[in-house]
């Protein structure tokens, strides 16, 4: 609370643009998710999560592992 016993929230207008994009990505996803929930009452059930989870994790350790080397300097971007 602030001197004048009102609570102050934090404004979109002080966010930085980079993480405005990432709350409205992010609740835009959400919406979708919920919209779909109500179209299709067996969206998101546990064997869709499980059937999703098992198809991603290929593609998170091919990006773990690019990411690494891209940190450890694994890559010679020079050209010539």
């Amino acid at each position: 609370m602030n001197d004048t016993g009102t609570r102050s929230f934090v404004s979109f207008a002080t966010l930085k643009p980079e993480t405005l994009t990432a709350l409205l990505v992010l609740l835009a996803a959400t919406l979708m998710m919920l919209a779909m929930k109500v179209l299709n009452p067996s969206f998101g059930s546990v064997q869709q999560i499980a059937a999703i989870l098992t198809t991603s994790i290929f593609l998170v350790v091919a990006s773990y592992g690019q990411g690494l080397v891209i940190l450890l300097g694994g890559i010679d971007s020079r050209s010539g």
